[in-house]
């Protein structure tokens, strides 16, 4: 188990390398809020969908921004499958 460990674990934090993305999404959260009018408060609920969803520091972002109370999750893999083949459907 030891050998698996070191060859895939190089030293670089999972939740550092992402702090970029963290904070592009973080804008767009912002942008469609101001694009629809609305404040974070006036949201009901946040479905939390698909496996980069289920990414710790994603999930402390929404619940800061959203609150926990407004948080679902649901299948997160194969929700986003079963909402490409509703679209799909639609156009063809």
């Amino acid at each position: 188990m030891s050998k698996i460990k070191n060859k895939f674990h190089c030293g670089i934090d999972f939740g550092t390398t992402i702090i970029p993305d963290l904070e592009t999404s973080h804008e767009c959260i912002n942008e469609a809020l101001s694009l629809a009018s609305l404040k974070p408060n006036q949201i009901d609920k946040i479905i939390l969908t698909g496996g980069s969803s289920q990414i710790p520091i994603f999930i402390k972002q929404i619940t800061n921004i959203f609150g926990a109370d407004k948080i679902i999750t649901s299948d997160h893999f194969t929700s986003v499958a079963s909402g490409l083949a509703i679209r799909a459907q639609q156009l063809y």
